[in-house]
């Protein structure tokens, strides 16, 4: 499909492609430089832990009918990004990370958990993720649905 019109893309995209179209070299050494000192607080966050866990996402699942929810905790966000901000440190900084399951919500909503090794520990994740299921079965639960 060729594009004729970049009102044509989506919202996000149109964001994407306005942002991206300002970048010029001094931005991208400026984010280099600042990846490279957040690798380097990450390597000393490894030096006294195994693994980090975070939550796996900022709200519970959504309307399907909505693209994306625009606010979280009655707060208005600024781009369509943050719902999905907690996925930012594992990506950026190529990071090997596993999702479990950790039970639901009082609604019966899904509760998940990011865990985050340090770079090329994916083993020692993916067993200790595997150990973890063992212990607490929680992909076999199912909801308390009213």
């Amino acid at each position: 499909m060729e594009l004729k019109d970049i009102n044509e893309m989506t919202s996000q995209a149109i964001w994407e492609y306005n942002k991206g179209f300002k970048l010029n070299e001094e931005n991208i050494k400026k984010a280099m430089s600042l990846r490279e000192i957040c690798n380097e607080e990450v390597e000393k966050i490894f030096q006294n832990y195994d693994f980090l866990a975070i939550p796996s996402q900022q709200v519970f699942p959504f309307d399907k009918n909505l693209q994306y929810p625009n606010q979280i905790n009655n707060e208005n966000l600024d781009t369509y990004h943050r719902w999905i901000e907690v996925h930012i440190l594992s990506s950026l900084l190529n990071l090997p990370t596993i999702n479990v399951p950790i039970g639901f919500n009082k609604d019966g909503l899904p509760l998940g958990m990011q865990i985050i090794g340090k770079k090329y520990e994916d083993l020692k994740i993916l067993t200790f993720a595997k150990r973890y299921e063992q212990i607490f079965v929680h992909s076999k639960s199912k909801p308390k649905l009213n």
